[in-house]
């Protein structure tokens, strides 16, 4: 009883820890989507660019989702490839500061494709792994409810930095919130992963 009581503690620290991590991705991201076209539109594109680069992003995100979830699969390192994957997305968000053309976007899509595809396999297949299957469907709930609030919160925060600042310190605050993510990952407790 004493052991099965400290192993859902456990567990229950390892998915917040997992939900935070996941909460500081999507609050990075969501800081652009809203205003994206504004972004492709300060390098001289047009709005059907701006699809163009959100379209290549996603079919990198698919293809690559496939060939990394492969590949997590047999090298059985999720927390491995869950930092590798933060570890790009976040030097990606750095890189942005650096586009001052169309075609330094479109490759930075690709780069950031490739981070979700390392990432969401790997944080999935972490998260499920920690979850109390008595309650899964408020686990999953849970992380639902993350997402919509970390994409509210990072509307109005990413809008408000580049309305009083620029899209370059927002480009370095959401690299240094996932490589928070990374940071929070690299020190999980042993015990934790």
């Amino acid at each position: 009883m004493f052991f099965s009581r400290k192993k859902e503690r456990l567990r229950n620290r390892s998915r917040h820890i997992y939900l935070m991590t996941n909460a500081l991705i999507f609050l990075s991201t969501f800081m652009l989507v809203p205003i994206y076209a504004l972004l492709v539109t300060s390098l001289g594109g047009t709005i059907l660019h701006a699809g163009i680069a959100a379209s290549t992003f996603y079919l990198t995100a698919s293809i690559g989702a496939l060939i990394f979830g492969r590949l997590i699969d047999k090298f059985k390192h999720d927390r491995t490839f869950l930092m590798i994957g933060y570890l790009i997305i976040s030097s990606g968000y750095f890189f942005l500061t650096f586009a001052d053309q169309f075609w330094h976007l479109i490759l930075l899509q690709i780069y950031l494709g490739i981070a979700d595809a390392i990432i969401y396999p790997a944080f999935d297949t972490l998260f499920s792994r920690h979850i109390n299957r008595k309650e899964a469907h408020l686990e999953w709930g849970s992380l639902e409810s993350m997402r919509y609030l970390t994409m509210f919160a990072g509307a109005i925060i990413g809008s408000a930095i580049v309305n009083w600042g620029s899209f370059d310190a927002l480009f370095v605050i959401m690299g240094c919130i996932c490589f928070g993510a990374f940071l929070n990952t690299l020190f999980t407790p042993k015990e934790l992963r």
